[in-house]
């Protein structure tokens, strides 16, 4: 593991020094993924070949790792109402919202599941029926790998 020091200026910029780019395989535009982890600040190449989701980590609902809490957020709530009943319909769907928050309306749910549908974490099929896509379940598996992988190397500082 390569380690150096940088400074971050008044808007947020750190250099990253010549030996990490270079080691890294980092050049001159490349598109970088820049995520805490446990607070650290991590960073990696993007992957731009079209590559899994993972690599460039978008959509990924890390909230989603964090299943011992309850979830907080409407986006959490339609994957833990998924979890627990795994096809389910817009009316069941608004219903969980509304139980959990309070003036939800139809728009507000449908642009929700349209996000959510977008991002490729949940499905609707052709009943019309809302389920977790199982692409992204295979994206948050190897995501987790990733995090088990990583967390493993900065074991060596703690």
């Amino acid at each position: 593991m390569e380690m150096a020091i940088a400074r971050m200026d008044g808007k947020g910029r750190v250099v990253i020094p010549k030996k990490i780019r270079e080691r890294s395989g980092m050049s001159v535009n490349d598109v970088v993924f820049v995520y805490t982890l446990e607070g650290l600040v991590c960073m990696r190449k993007a992957r731009m070949d079209g590559g899994p989701v993972l690599e460039n980590i978008e959509g990924l609902g890390l909230t989603a790792l964090a299943p011992s809490r309850e979830p907080r957020h409407s986006r959490e709530l339609v994957i833990w109402a998924l979890v627990r009943r795994p096809m389910m319909s817009f009316r069941q769907l608004r219903s969980v919202l509304r139980n959990r928050r309070v003036g939800i309306s139809n728009q507000a749910t449908w642009k929700l599941l349209r996000e959510l549908m977008e991002e490729g974490q949940i499905k609707k099929l052709a009943t019309n029926e809302y389920v977790i896509n199982p692409e992204w379940i295979k994206e948050l598996k190897r995501f987790a790998e990733l995090v088990e992988e990583r967390q493993k190397a900065f074991q060596v500082f703690q």
